[in-house]
Protein backbone atom coordinates (compact mmCIF):
# COMPACT_ATOMS: atom_id res chain seq x y z
CA UNK A 1 0.00 0.00 0.00
CA UNK A 2 2.76 2.21 0.92
CA UNK A 3 4.60 1.42 -2.11
CA UNK A 4 1.36 3.00 -4.68
CA UNK A 5 0.95 6.08 -2.54
CA UNK A 6 4.67 6.52 -3.03
CA UNK A 7 4.36 5.51 -6.72
CA UNK A 8 1.50 8.21 -7.28
CA UNK A 9 3.43 10.83 -6.02
CA UNK A 10 6.41 10.49 -8.27
CA UNK A 11 4.64 10.73 -11.70
CA UNK A 12 6.23 12.54 -14.41
CA UNK A 13 4.58 15.65 -15.27
CA UNK A 14 4.95 17.84 -18.87
CA UNK A 15 6.09 21.20 -17.31
CA UNK A 16 9.14 22.40 -18.00
CA UNK A 17 11.50 22.36 -15.41
CA UNK A 18 12.07 25.88 -13.72
CA UNK A 19 15.45 27.17 -14.47
CA UNK A 20 17.46 28.25 -10.86
CA UNK A 21 20.25 29.40 -10.31
CA UNK A 22 22.51 28.61 -7.08
CA UNK A 23 24.88 26.49 -5.24
CA UNK A 24 25.25 22.79 -5.84
CA UNK A 25 27.83 21.21 -2.57
CA UNK A 26 29.05 24.27 -1.59
CA UNK A 27 31.41 24.39 -4.60
CA UNK A 28 29.68 24.73 -7.59
CA UNK A 29 27.55 27.65 -9.15
CA UNK A 30 24.71 26.64 -11.73
CA UNK A 31 22.56 28.95 -13.42
CA UNK A 32 20.28 27.16 -16.14
CA UNK A 33 20.76 28.85 -18.89
CA UNK A 34 19.84 26.05 -21.21
CA UNK A 35 16.07 27.17 -22.21
CA UNK A 36 16.97 31.19 -22.48
CA UNK A 37 15.33 32.22 -25.41
CA UNK A 38 16.92 36.06 -25.33
CA UNK A 39 19.99 37.75 -24.02
CA UNK A 40 18.37 39.79 -21.93
CA UNK A 41 16.84 36.56 -20.02
CA UNK A 42 20.55 35.37 -20.40
CA UNK A 43 21.89 38.89 -19.06
CA UNK A 44 18.96 38.93 -16.25
CA UNK A 45 19.34 35.09 -14.75
CA UNK A 46 23.26 35.43 -14.71
CA UNK A 47 23.13 38.34 -12.46
CA UNK A 48 20.36 36.76 -10.51
CA UNK A 49 23.24 33.81 -9.95
CA UNK A 50 26.17 36.48 -9.24
CA UNK A 51 23.71 38.01 -6.66
CA UNK A 52 23.10 34.79 -5.18
CA UNK A 53 26.46 33.52 -4.86
CA UNK A 54 27.05 37.62 -3.56
CA UNK A 55 24.54 37.07 -0.60
CA UNK A 56 26.01 33.71 0.33
CA UNK A 57 29.11 35.30 1.48
CA UNK A 58 31.64 32.67 -0.24
CA UNK A 59 34.88 33.99 -1.47
CA UNK A 60 35.90 30.75 -3.92
CA UNK A 61 33.95 32.25 -6.21
CA UNK A 62 35.14 35.83 -5.90
CA UNK A 63 37.59 35.62 -8.99
CA UNK A 64 34.49 34.19 -11.20
CA UNK A 65 31.84 36.64 -10.82
CA UNK A 66 34.89 39.04 -11.17
CA UNK A 67 35.95 37.83 -14.30
CA UNK A 68 31.74 37.27 -15.15
CA UNK A 69 31.16 40.66 -14.38
CA UNK A 70 33.94 41.83 -16.50
CA UNK A 71 32.95 39.51 -20.13
CA UNK A 72 29.31 39.46 -19.47
CA UNK A 73 28.33 41.75 -22.74
CA UNK A 74 30.21 39.19 -24.33
CA UNK A 75 29.30 36.10 -22.66
CA UNK A 76 25.37 37.22 -23.23
CA UNK A 77 26.40 37.95 -27.05
CA UNK A 78 26.38 33.95 -27.49
CA UNK A 79 22.61 33.78 -26.79
CA UNK A 80 21.96 35.86 -29.89
CA UNK A 81 22.50 33.45 -32.37
CA UNK A 82 23.89 30.37 -29.72
CA UNK A 83 27.24 30.61 -32.23
CA UNK A 84 30.79 29.04 -30.41
CA UNK A 85 34.33 28.75 -31.36
CA UNK A 86 34.12 25.41 -29.65
CA UNK A 87 34.91 23.24 -32.76
CA UNK A 88 37.50 25.44 -33.97
CA UNK A 89 39.33 25.22 -30.37
CA UNK A 90 38.36 21.89 -30.07
CA UNK A 91 40.51 21.14 -33.79
CA UNK A 92 43.88 23.43 -32.28
CA UNK A 93 43.65 21.93 -28.79
CA UNK A 94 43.68 18.15 -31.18
CA UNK A 95 46.34 19.47 -32.92
CA UNK A 96 48.90 21.10 -30.55
CA UNK A 97 48.15 17.52 -28.85
CA UNK A 98 49.39 16.00 -32.05
CA UNK A 99 52.16 18.33 -32.40
CA UNK A 100 53.68 17.08 -28.60
CA UNK A 101 52.80 13.35 -29.46
CA UNK A 102 54.67 13.78 -32.74
CA UNK A 103 58.18 15.53 -31.32
CA UNK A 104 60.65 14.29 -33.70
CA UNK A 105 58.67 13.38 -37.28
CA UNK A 106 61.16 14.63 -39.74
CA UNK A 107 58.65 15.18 -42.45
CA UNK A 108 55.62 17.71 -42.85
CA UNK A 109 53.98 14.81 -44.94
CA UNK A 110 54.04 12.13 -41.57
CA UNK A 111 52.76 14.82 -39.87
CA UNK A 112 49.57 15.45 -41.44
CA UNK A 113 48.85 12.02 -42.15
CA UNK A 114 48.75 11.29 -38.47
CA UNK A 115 46.60 14.17 -38.19
CA UNK A 116 44.23 13.12 -40.80
CA UNK A 117 44.08 9.37 -38.85
CA UNK A 118 43.35 11.08 -35.82
CA UNK A 119 40.21 13.25 -37.44
CA UNK A 120 38.73 10.43 -39.67
CA UNK A 121 40.78 7.61 -38.84
CA UNK A 122 38.26 6.14 -36.57
CA UNK A 123 35.54 6.59 -38.57
CA UNK A 124 37.13 5.26 -41.73
CA UNK A 125 39.32 2.45 -40.24
CA UNK A 126 36.82 1.16 -37.44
Amino acid sequence: MAEASFASVRKPTNRPKPITCGIVDGSTLWVGLSKVQTQAQAKKRLLKGCAKVRRSALTWFDPFLKTLTKWLAEIVNYFAERRSSGFVEGLNNKIKTLKRRCYGIGRVATLFQRLYLDLEGYRRFA
